[in-house]
């Protein structure tokens, strides 16, 4: 073999510009004497260089993000349940591009936001890297490998490899899902990983504020620079710095504010922040506050602060891992318009794009490390990704790790150690926890757990771990505990009766139980979830040093279908579905957590949607943060009720027409809701929730003949899409295998489009 002497698909091909190899004549001459006057025959006696390969017709063009395991059909195996019933597999991406001659000098460097599956790099006909892990960032210096100019075009070959071992238990994707760039930066450059401020002390308006600034002279002279950092009005000189060629040194120097205004989820003021070094910048955002775990609870910026939190996965509808800055953002404003302030990045560290949407919008972040292991290829992704997070103004704790089967054993101590160290020595801002699954005994292990700040356990509120939590504060009364995870309840949008044969979870609460088979009855433990969101609230309550809690989860996910199996891929545990569809429970979380007036009814009013007792009644409930609520059914008053726990329940006979709730405030009418009982869907409406210029969703929703929204419609309907591409259909039903065409799943679908101008959708309801 010889250097850059792969050739195939890792080097220009036909029609593109550029050699295979590139050679210099004393090389030219050498391989025509090999080859007796063939440098082809040459090159593959002397490197073995592919010189034949060329695409067939089973490459296409795929636009980035991509999860390949979308486009996969499902495999009714029993082994993939837990991973959503796709097959493992392999796939291979290639680009060819080109670099302005004007670049040679310049050192550029290839950023990939993220690969699932182990992934092989090949450019321009030399092996670049392997990588493990589908949840961490990847940057290659590329500077001496690069084509420039009339040297012909640039080769990126990438394989992405699923079949080797999950790394999760969830439906995870394949393929290159996040962003890739080439960066072009001086030879003088800053390293953005190693440049960043954080935040010593924050007291009485005074900010103690450290800046660390890591020049890179890649050039060939020595250099003289003062670096500075600009923000809030102000620049700081930091000492000037003499550099040797091909040297770095970090810089630091601490500074005082002044006149800021603090970052907090109800005001998430972000500061701009320019790190300059001759003729390069790194522009980075950051937020100023304090965080602290007490005996009593979580503290932001020295105020106790109740946690409202939900755990999230990072999958969408249709599109699997795939998500576009417009998605992700999406879907971080639903979250905060439920009253969501945190969000745990279960069980991977956040993408950039999840950081800078927690930031600008105002959720705290808990963000997760994927495995407790020090091995040292696990390290060094930890330590990746601790630098892409620690500035970022939302992040307030690192999850060392989700019920490890380790933990509170000898060597998980010793793992933890490890990890914790890492990450103390990167960022001594943040709050080191662990998120166990708890024993019904309340044991854990002195030294596992002394190298966090807090013991964050899993399910304290279910029946299921017994006294668990409790045992361990009072064993232990000097240690922080805070809830990790909470609920686990499932539910299906627009069920109100359970359907296990259709995959359809009542919203009043299923009577099926991920532990024991069948239908149960009232009272068996574990029914619908781990436990119902009131348990929940009610547990918080009556244990304000939890901190709060984290729910399973913001939205349902691919994979993890429990208590269901095949053909359901996908879980049922979210306050909305896939598609970023509220569901039932979402108002009942919104009453709670924020001051806007909530008022919310349920359940739909169709007969064959409900469960009516032999006398004719059917339950209902209200979820509103009023004081009371006035029931009618059509004329019927069913009188006035007190709101306790954000809630209203009763029971009143079924008539058909109008189930209509008012609610009340100091006396004073605040609202009303209305369910209606409906007819066959005749039209549809169709509403754009979000348009950028990579992505547009669009709700579809049936109407009947009198406007009122049919909750039980399943009609397919057709879709067209001019100037736009449809990338899928879909529609929140864990059943659903079809995401080339649209069914309504009671009554609602969701139409992606990657945009391609101005974009018209039209819908036929068939």
């Amino acid at each position: 073999m010889k250097s850059l002497s792969l050739g195939g698909l890792t080097t220009p091909i036909k029609g593109e510009p550029g050699q295979r190899m590139v050679l210099g004549p004393s090389g030219g001459h050498f391989l025509g004497l090999v080859g007796q006057g063939d440098q082809d025959r040459g090159l593959q006696i002397v490197a073995g260089t592919d010189i034949t390969s060329e695409l067939d017709d089973t490459w296409r063009t795929v636009t980035l993000p991509h999860d390949w395991k979308r486009e996969q059909p499902y495999d009714n195996n029993p082994n993939l349940t837990m991973n959503g019933f796709k097959a493992d597999g392999v796939a291979y991406y290639r680009k060819s591009f080109a670099v302005n001659k004007a670049a040679l000098g310049q050192q550029l460097i290839l950023h990939f936001d993220g690969i699932m599956g182990m992934a092989d790099i090949w450019y321009n006909g030399a092996f670049l890297k392997h990588n493990e892990s589908g949840y961490v960032t990847i940057d290659i210096d590329v500077t001496a490998l690069t084509r420039y100019g009339d040297e012909g075009n640039n080769t990126l070959l990438i394989k992405t490899d699923t079949r080797h071992g999950a790394e999760g238990w969830w439906s995870e994707g394949a393929g290159i899902y996040r962003d890739v760039w080439l960066e072009i930066m001086p030879p003088v450059h800053l390293s953005a990983p190693d440049s960043y401020l954080t935040t010593l002390s924050e007291k009485d308006g005074t900010a103690k504020i450290k800046a660390v600034v890591m020049i890179i002279n890649d050039s060939d002279a020595a250099t003289v620079l003062t670096p500075t950092v600009s923000m809030a009005g102000q620049t700081i000189s930091l000492a000037q710095t003499m550099l040797a060629a091909h040297a770095q040194k970090k810089v630091e120097q601490e500074f005082t504010l002044h006149d800021y205004d603090l970052w907090s989820p109800e005001k998430p003021t972000i500061y701009q922040v320019v790190f300059k070094a001759g003729s390069d910048e790194v522009v980075k955002n950051f937020g100023i506050k304090t965080v602290e775990y007490r005996l009593d609870g979580f503290y932001l910026n020295h105020q106790r602060y109740e946690l409202h939190g939900v755990c999230y996965h990072q999958d969408f509808a249709g599109v699997g891992i795939a998500q576009t800055k417009g998605i992700i953002n999406y879907k971080v404003q639903l979250l905060k318009a439920a009253g969501v302030n945190a969000l745990r990045s279960a069980h991977h560290c956040a993408s950039p794009d999840l950081l800078d949407a927690c930031d600008r919008y105002g959720i705290l972040l808990m963000n997760e490390n994927r495995l407790l292991e020090a091995s040292p290829w696990r390290l060094a992704d930890l330590k990746r990704m601790v630098k892409l997070s620690r500035m970022h103004p939302c992040l307030a704790f690192w999850s060392l790790s989700n019920e490890e089967l380790i933990g509170n054993t000898k060597m998980g101590g010793r793992l933890n150690k490890q990890v914790a160290a890492l990450i103390r020595q990167l960022d001594q801002e943040h709050l080191l926890v662990q998120a166990e699954l708890l024993n019904t005994e309340g044991i854990v292990d002195d030294d596992y757990i002394s190298h966090i700040d807090v013991l964050g356990v899993n399910y304290p509120e279910s029946m299921m771990m017994g006294a668990g939590a409790q045992i361990i504060h009072d064993k232990h009364p000097q240690l922080p505990m805070m809830c990790t995870e909470n609920a686990c309840a499932f539910t299906t949008r627009g069920a109100y009766r359970d359907d296990f044969d259709r995959g359809q979870f009542n919203n009043f609460g299923a009577m099926y139980s991920m532990v024991f088979p069948g239908k149960g009855k009232p009272g068996d433990p574990g029914l619908g979830g781990t436990a119902m969101p009131e348990r929940v609230l009610q547990y918080v309550k009556e244990h304000p040093y939890m901190g709060g809690c984290f729910i399973w989860t913001g939205f349902d996910y691919y994979g993890e279908p429990s208590p269901l199996a095949w053909p359901s891929i996908a879980s049922s545990y979210g306050i909305m579905d896939l598609c970023g569809f509220k569901k039932d429970y979402y108002y009942y979380y919104q009453a709670h957590w924020t001051a806007t007036p909530v008022l919310h009814l349920l359940p739909a009013w169709n007969a064959e949607q409900l469960e009516i007792a032999a006398d004719g009644t059917t339950p209902v409930r209200v979820y509103t943060n009023a004081d009371e609520v006035q029931i009618w059914v059509n004329d019927q008053d069913y009188g006035k009720h007190s709101v306790k726990d954000c809630t209203v329940n009763l029971r009143v006979p079924f008539v058909a027409g109008t189930l209509k709730a008012k609610a009340f405030k100091n006396g004073q009418s605040v609202g009303t809701v209305m369910q209606t009982t409906t007819t066959v869907a005749t039209h549809l409406t169709t509403k754009c929730l979000i348009a950028d210029d990579q992505i547009q969703l669009y709700a579809v929703q049936a109407i009947d003949d009198q406007n009122h929204f049919v909750n039980n419609a399943q009609n397919t309907v057709e879709v067209t899409v001019d100037n736009g591409e449809i990338w899928a259909l879909s529609n929140g039903d864990v059943f659903n295998h079809d995401e080339k065409h649209l069914r309504l799943f009671n009554g609602r679908g969701l139409i992606i489009v990657r945009p391609e101008g101005k974009v018209n959708v039209q819908t036929i309801l068939r």
